[in-house]
């Protein structure tokens, strides 16, 4: 096919001021992802798109299987509440209060 470009798992992105660090959850306007590796601010990073990650979340929430999750503006973790932040996949396994992180897979 002629205009195939690629699969899409992953873009190539320009780290943030205070550049990266691997496994950070960003955004980038609607777009959500993770960071393959740690990078320095300015640098071209590896912006994975698809897959299920270990993130941060919010510690007093309870999450069941399926549930739609929502990266926090400006700050590196999910929570369930939709209104101010991105969406960004659902939970992939539960996660119940006092856990500090639960498998995201991204949309």
């Amino acid at each position: 096919m002629k205009n195939y470009i690629t699969q899409g798992f992953s873009v190539q992105a320009t780290a943030p001021e205070g550049g990266v660090t691997g496994g950070q959850l960003l955004a980038f306007g609607e777009l959500t992802g993770v960071a393959l590796t740690d990078c320095a601010a300015n640098e071209q990073f590896t912006l994975k798109l698809t897959g299920v990650y270990a993130v941060n979340k919010v510690p007093s929430e309870v999450y069941e299987l399926g549930k739609k999750l929502f990266k926090k503006d400006g700050e590196d973790f999910v929570t369930s509440v939709p209104e101010g932040n991105l969406f960004a996949g659902y939970a992939y396994t539960p996660a119940l209060a006092g856990e500090n992180t639960v498998h995201l897979l991204l949309k």
